[in-house]
């Protein structure tokens, strides 16, 4: 009999190592970046499954056997990845065909049916919209019971006698406690995900709050001492010789590049108004390369441009040269090898010019690049992370968006999307 203790049984033993990991594996006090989220999520779900196979809540003569374990499987292709939903689903099966062979046998012909669409989704899951998640968590409980129905209706024809043996309420209790419960654990696993999401959100306001303040006072107090010293320089150079002229030029260009930093961070705890123009971004990453190919070839590092057409924005240009100046000199900073490469480019998508820039540097953890951009946070030995805030900052400010994405050991690449110039848009549909 089908009771309602086994199907409440099986969802908490699901749901509740899903909360555990959801709600208190994001805490870097308690678990470090060295800890690997796919390989905790692989232990808990194989934990669960063993569970959920060995405490079903419906078995009939060792022919037909319903439970939730593959709700686990569907929830690790989608939250997990690939490899760890597939390695979870042989996993499944080995046990199952050990267990009872004959049911292992029908779940090896379901498994495309099951678990084909979680596999295409995956890729796009977390683009999805919630309402689009909880859309397509119906349609694949919906196949996904209707494919164990299948298998036990096709049994049926077999042998007539079993369907009437195996009664239909039962069946239907168990798909809509099935389609229920998967339901239930996107929608708990989306509303634990959003409130950190909100959490995270409000603590960088206020760490962002303390270092606009931060920002303003230090750099008033910074700036008084060197307008003195540029004075003092400029004094000192009307009377030295031809060769010490070079050095006080040089010495000149770096207090106006401190000045210039100064001002930054003043613009960015006062949010000071942009002059925009239109701005060739296919020349500005022209310059930006010339610019700073001497810093990377004294680093060893091979600095390639990519460019094959004229792509126009709106924005300060100076703003958006310190934003690419920033992510360059972020990628030649993470390479600590021979052999280093470094490759800028653009392209256009949809009604974005987008800025690729990716190096073959130390890369990062996940859990690293969900942290890119948060006040006081930096990778770096020394290093406030203020850089890569300003940075973010400008892209924001010109209603634009960067993205991250990291493999260790192997690299980063740093996307930068902002909105083509709507005129330069006009013409070229003209054309």
């Amino acid at each position: 009999m089908l009771y309602l203790e086994e199907i409440l049984l099986q969802f908490f033993i699901i749901i509740s190592p899903i909360i555990f990991y959801q709600m208190y594996f994001n805490d870097e006090k308690l678990f470090p970046f060295t800890w690997k989220p796919h390989r905790t999520l692989l232990i808990l779900m194989m934990f669960s499954s063993l569970i959920v196979i060995n405490f079903p809540i419906f078995v009939y003569d060792d022919k037909f056997i319903l439970d939730f374990h593959s709700l686990i499987i569907m929830y690790a292709f989608l939250y997990g990845n690939r490899r760890l939903g597939v390695f979870l689903a042989v996993f499944t099966l080995l046990f199952r065909l050990l267990d009872n062979y004959l049911w292992g046998i029908y779940e090896f012909v379901l498994f495309p049916l099951i678990y084909l669409i979680p596999i295409l989704l995956h890729s796009r899951w977390n683009k999805l919209f919630k309402k689009m998640k909880y859309v397509w968590s119906f349609i694949m409980a919906l196949v996904s019971v209707s494919a164990h129905i299948l298998i036990i209706y096709i049994t049926s024809l077999i042998n007539p006698a079993e369907l009437t043996t195996v009664k239909l309420p039962w069946l239907l209790y168990f798909s809509l406690a099935y389609i229920l419960f998967f339901f239930v654990i996107i929608y708990i696993t989306e509303f634990i995900s959003e409130t950190i999401r909100l959490r995270r959100a409000v603590e960088n306001s206020e760490k962002m709050m303390v270092v606009s303040e931060l920002a303003a006072s230090i750099a008033h107090e910074v700036r008084n001492p060197l307008t003195v010293v540029k004075g003092f320089v400029q004094l000192v150079e009307k009377d030295s010789n031809d060769s010490n002229k070079e050095y006080m030029k040089l010495v000149l260009s770096e207090l106006d590049r401190a000045e210039s930093i100064i001002t930054d961070y003043l613009q960015f705890a006062k949010k000071n108004q942009q002059s925009k123009e239109i701005i060739c971004i296919s020349q500005l990453l022209q310059a930006v390369h010339t610019v700073m190919t001497s810093y990377t070839n004294m680093k060893g590092i091979v600095f390639q441009i990519y460019v094959k057409e004229e792509l126009y924005i709106k924005g300060d240009l100076s703003k958006i040269k310190q934003v690419c100046f920033n992510l360059v000199k972020n990628s030649a900073e993470a390479i600590q090898h021979e052999n280093g490469l470094i490759n800028l480019s653009c392209s256009s998508s949809n009604n974005y010019v987008v800025i690729e820039i990716e190096d073959n540097g130390v890369g990062m953890e996940q859990a690293e690049v969900e942290r890119i951009g948060e006040a006081f946070y930096t990778n770096k030995e020394s290093g406030t992370g203020l850089g890569v805030m300003v940075t973010k900052s400008i892209i924001q400010d010109h209603d634009g968006f960067i993205e991250y994405a990291s493999i260790k050991n192997k690299g980063t690449k740093v996307k930068v999307m902002l909105p083509k110039y709507d005129g330069y848009l006009v013409n070229s549909a003209k054309k």
